[in-house]
């Protein structure tokens, strides 16, 4: 379980505003209904087994979940392939009328 407290990251970006500003923007962005990033949880299906990491461009890999294991976007790219049950986190394309709405 976890626990997000607005606080604690309200505190983080307040700390990389100091000399980051430009990653503030970005997840000031992130964290903002409507804005121009999405991230989606999806659980790997048949249609899925076997790909890559480029095979599901124009989403962007970030981590596989594995059976109680975490593959980082860099991990898995070098030698793995997605598995039946793997849960995947995407960075997933948002076009530009569904932000501006």
């Amino acid at each position: 379980q976890t626990i997000i407290s607005p606080a604690t990251y309200g505190g983080y970006m307040l700390a990389a505003a100091v000399d980051q500003h430009f990653l503030v923007d970005y997840l000031e962005d992130f964290l903002t209904a409507g804005g121009k990033v999405n991230i989606e949880e999806r659980t790997v299906d048949q249609q899925d087994v076997g790909k890559s990491a480029v095979d599901l461009q124009p989403d962007l890999l970030l981590r596989v979940y594995r059976q109680g294991t975490i593959l980082s976007h860099w991990e898995f790219q070098k030698s793995h392939t997605l598995e039946l049950g793997d849960v995947m986190l995407l960075f997933k394309p948002v076009s530009e009328d569904a932000a501006s709405t």
